[in-house]
């Protein structure tokens, strides 16, 4: 019997959903029944998790776990959170259930050292640059982030707000100068989407620069424990 993958989201909707997708468009099925089982808690309450992890406020969590309760109800053999940020949380959440919840900063930082990678850009919110949750996956595999200033960090945050008022294209000039930067400095280091909206703001249009999709990092790795015949992202021929 195919296990089934439950999908806590909601964080934001439009990413939840960029990320279902992704589950059926990297599968090489060709009948409904070879695609991926798969519920959806989409969760839309759940506070916005990087001004709660600025604020040392614990919301998130709380509005986590009744959603990944209801999963564990329905029968989910395994948990797939399309948040980044939300990983802040991942111990304490992988703690108050019985069901193997997928990291999406240890599957993105696996696929960088598959690739080779020594060192990424970090796009994300705020509250992902400044708790280093992804520096401690990154290390593991001698993977450094170069930093960035916070005038670049306001322009991500920008991106970011303008994806959850429904805005899905038109930001290659809202990212120009974080884009001139890179491709005058250290132009073949990748970018690291470490937020699921920025994974809405690339699927458009092209940007012009090397990067890592935490999002399809994600899909891929759910694609694989469920055993459903799937295919690479595009984007990593090109790291």
């Amino acid at each position: 019997m195919k296990p089934v993958v439950g999908v806590l989201g909601g964080m934001g909707p439009a990413a939840t959903v960029l990320f279902l997708d992704r589950l059926v468009r990297f599968s090489t099925a060709s009948i409904d029944q070879d695609h991926l089982k798969s519920v959806v808690m989409m969760n839309c309450d759940i506070p916005d998790r990087s001004s709660a992890i600025i604020r040392n406020d614990d919301g998130p969590l709380i509005a986590m776990i009744e959603g990944l309760t209801n999963l564990e109800k329905v029968g989910a053999d395994f948990i797939a959170i399309p948040c980044n940020t939300a990983m802040y949380w991942f111990q304490q959440l992988s703690d108050l259930t019985t069901v193997p919840i997928l990291n999406i900063i240890a599957e993105t930082s696996q696929v960088l050292r598959d690739a080779g990678i020594d060192a990424v850009h970090l796009w994300g919110t705020n509250g992902t640059y400044q708790s280093g949750i992804y520096e401690r996956h990154l290390n593991i595999f001698d993977i450094k982030i170069i930093g960035h200033s916070t005038q670049t960090q306001s322009v991500l945050d920008d991106v970011i707000a303008s994806v959850k008022r429904g805005q899905h294209k038109g930001f290659k000039d809202q990212l120009a100068e974080p884009i001139n930067h890179l491709s005058h400095h250290d132009s073949d280091i990748p970018v690291v989407l470490a937020c699921t909206e920025f994974s809405l703001a690339f699927q458009n249009e092209s940007m012009g620069i090397p990067y890592v999709d935490s999002s399809d990092c994600l899909a891929v790795r759910c694609l694989e424990l469920a055993k459903v015949e799937h295919e690479a992202p595009e984007w990593l021929a090109q790291l």
